[in-house]
């Protein structure tokens, strides 16, 4: 079983085609996109222009990702947050892989950074969907409940 939160989902949505050992993806609040689409046209943003340089962390970082994380937590991951490359939010996939692998989707209910009605389109396209309470970053807030999810989600599915 391989797991992805967030963007990774969009790298996980390519490799899985090309990764004949894994049986089961999980999409934590993440991009399960379809062939051909990026993460831009997912969101419904413009894609002309150039996509040169990088994107900083959005300034509401702290709320968008960590929310409800406890405020330590949240420091030290805010301190790990880099720009992200600005051609990964239009580089469209060429497969969904997906699609050939068993998948489970974790709608983060509260989530600020990838709005629940989004997760719930991306989870339509797994076999099965979950939910936990609260923001972006379970791994920090919610980390014995996310645990006993993914648990879950390894022994049935």
């Amino acid at each position: 079983m391989t797991s992805r939160h967030s963007y990774g989902g969009v790298p996980v949505t390519e490799a899985l085609a090309e990764a004949p050992n894994a049986v089961h993806a999980v999409f934590l609040a993440a991009y399960p996109l379809e062939a051909g689409e990026s993460l831009a046209s997912f969101l419904g943003l413009p894609e002309s222009g150039e996509a040169v340089g990088s994107v900083p962390p959005p300034e509401d970082a702290r709320e968008l990702f960590f929310g409800d994380a406890a405020q330590e937590a949240a420091e030290r991951a805010l301190a790990r947050l880099t720009p992200q490359s600005a051609r990964s939010f239009r580089e469209r996939v060429t497969t969904a892989g997906w699609r050939s692998t068993r998948s489970s989707y974790i709608v983060c209910d509260d989530d600020l950074a990838l709005e629940p009605a989004h997760q719930e389109r991306l989870a339509a396209r797994t076999d099965t969907v979950h939910h936990l309470p609260g923001s972006h970053s379970p791994f920090l807030s919610r980390p014995t409940e996310l645990a006993a999810l993914l648990d879950r989600i390894a022994t049935t599915g």
